[in-house]
């Protein structure tokens, strides 16, 4: 049977699905066009879906791959769980996990008890429970010789999901690994389970990474200034901990950044986040002869800094070039999508000390959604109330 413009929707759905990856890999997005950009794609999944066996079928390319398993996955002749669990255990980026984890079946019950009966697949049980609005039912039960990925996995879902039970309330042991380590901090910290001192104090015995970096800004803490800008050289983590941390020290740290060239991007970007400039971009190629052509971004932001830093006390920390209350803070999560939306949710999660949605790489509908009820709370509970979150 032919369909009309199939081409077309192969074409669109294509086009939309690199355009989805570019825009998760992007420092800061607008979630509302983003959740656009996702319900469109869901609309070409779903109609090729209607004849998922003539889906590209002679193209051998990655995105081709993931668009007749997308195909598949929304139509009416879903794969069987054996054929899942075969294709994962052979290949474990095989797209079944992304759909398993962001389109998840149901009834999910059986399909958790599938995969947990797979040592190899355990960890993806709790990958897919992360990005629900429950807590699910049929989880594998932990246990004590549990798998390093197992742990971590756990963890990451103890971590992010706004219903999971309290998190361990000891530290994993000096055996796990960096990344454990870190979630299980990030988890304990958003929970209120620890400081943010004593959240501090593990990081800071942790070697330095991105991700350790800017959960050190998101804590707040002026004793993690020194870290961070001692960092900047060498990690872009470090420019984006400092936007996180947003106090006037840490804006002062980025204003002098930008005359490093190392990481120059991740400064500039990070100091506009927090700032709310757009400072302007260098000319591409080689440099000009007069040092003087063309605007200045750190004379910018320094004519902006010297009117807006006397106004502001030492602990405020800002966002847009504006100090955060827990209500404006939760609307500009709900509107921000990319990379660094982690780290804004995650500074929210502290304000609020639980989780506020679910992680910014899911659907933007249900992550908006869940932000807006947030968002009607704060407002309900706290109307005028100045909170350095």
């Amino acid at each position: 049977m032919e369909w009309p413009l199939w081409k077309q929707h192969e074409d669109l759905a294509r086009a939309l699905w690199d355009q989805h990856g570019r825009r998760q890999a992007l420092p800061l997005d607008d979630a509302a066009s983003l959740e656009r950009l996702e319900r469109r794609l869901l609309t070409q999944w779903l109609l090729l879906g209607r004849n998922a066996g003539a889906v590209l079928p002679e193209d051998a390319s990655a995105c081709a791959h993931f668009l007749r398993c997308a195909a598949a996955w929304v139509s009416q002749q879903r794969p069987t769980v054996e054929d899942v669990v075969s294709a994962l255990i052979e290949d474990g980026q095989h797209p079944w996990r992304w759909l398993l984890i962001h389109l998840p079946p149901e009834p999910l019950g059986p399909w958790l008890r599938t995969l947990g009966s797979v040592p190899a697949l355990r960890p993806l049980c709790w990958e897919i429970a992360r990005c629900q609005d429950t807590v699910l039912a049929d989880l594998p039960e932990p246990s004590p010789t549990e798998d390093p990925d197992t742990v971590l996995a756990r963890l990451r879902w103890m971590a992010d999901h706004p219903h999971a039970p309290a998190i361990d309330p000891d530290p994993p042991g000096c055996h796990a690994g960096t990344a454990a380590r870190y979630w299980w901090v990030r988890g304990a910290c958003a929970r209120g389970r620890i400081s943010a001192r004593e959240g501090l104090e593990h990081l800071q015995d942790m070697e330095g990474s991105d991700a350790v970096l800017r959960l050190m800004g998101v804590l707040g803490l002026p004793e993690a200034l020194d870290t961070l800008v001692d960092a900047l050289p060498r990690h872009a983590g470090a420019a984006w901990g400092l936007a996180l941390n947003g106090t006037p020290a840490a804006v002062d740290a980025l204003i002098a950044g930008l005359s490093q060239p190392r990481h120059l991007s991740d400064i500039r970007a990070a100091l506009e986040a927090v700032s709310g400039l757009r400072l302007p971009r260098g000319p591409r190629g080689p440099r000009p002869l007069h040092t003087g052509a063309g605007p200045n971004p750190q004379m910018m932001a320094q004519s902006w800094w010297r009117k807006t830093r006397p106004r502001l006390h030492a602990s405020q920390r800002l966002w847009q070039g504006a100090p955060q209350t827990p209500v404006s803070l939760a609307r500009h999560v709900m509107a921000t999508a990319g990379r660094e939306a982690d780290g804004l949710q995650l500074r929210l999660a502290l304000a609020l000390e639980a989780p506020p949605a679910a992680p910014r790489e899911h659907w933007q509908h249900q992550r908006r959604r869940q932000l807006a009820a947030h968002v009607q709370v704060l407002q309900a509970i706290s109307p005028q109330e100045a909170v350095h979150a």
